[in-house]
């Protein structure tokens, strides 16, 4: 019996299917191949919906862009002193890759407007720093 991760759902496929398999019978395996390309078609819409519910929210973006600064999509991977380290950054910059890859995708001028969310909140945020600075000196 063969176990096969299945990635989608995170389950082990024992192979049990493999059992009741007819390689002469073209027509059923047809089928299967249909059905299997429906079912992936209707997880790959779920899951371009799912996305495009979260980034149509100010607060899905804002979670969105720390998952994604989190992951190092925004700095470098490399680290002079540590190889493992560098393999270990540039796996997680490459799945802030893959995510952004879905967002663009999905719903590209959302991904714009988190940007430009961000760039405001940073400003905010230097303003409010610099005001707090100026007070303490005055």
């Amino acid at each position: 019996m063969t176990r096969t991760l299945d990635r989608a759902h995170g389950e082990y496929d024992c192979g049990m299917a493999e059992a009741d398999h007819d390689p002469s019978d073209l027509d059923a395996q047809e089928r299967n191949a249909t059905e299997k390309a429906a079912e992936e078609r209707l997880q790959r819409e779920r899951a371009t919906n799912d996305l495009r519910q979260v980034m149509s929210s100010k607060q899905g973006r804002r979670f969105v862009y720390r998952l994604l600064s989190g992951m190092g999509l925004y700095r470098l991977s490399f680290n002079a002193e540590n190889q493992l380290l560098t393999a270990f950054n540039e796996g997680a910059r490459n799945r802030g890759i893959e995510l952004l890859t879905e967002i663009m995708e999905a719903c590209p001028e959302r991904y714009t407007e988190m940007l430009r969310e961000q760039q405001e909140a940073k400003e905010r945020d230097d303003n409010r720093n610099a005001d707090t600075r100026n007070r303490r000196r005055g």
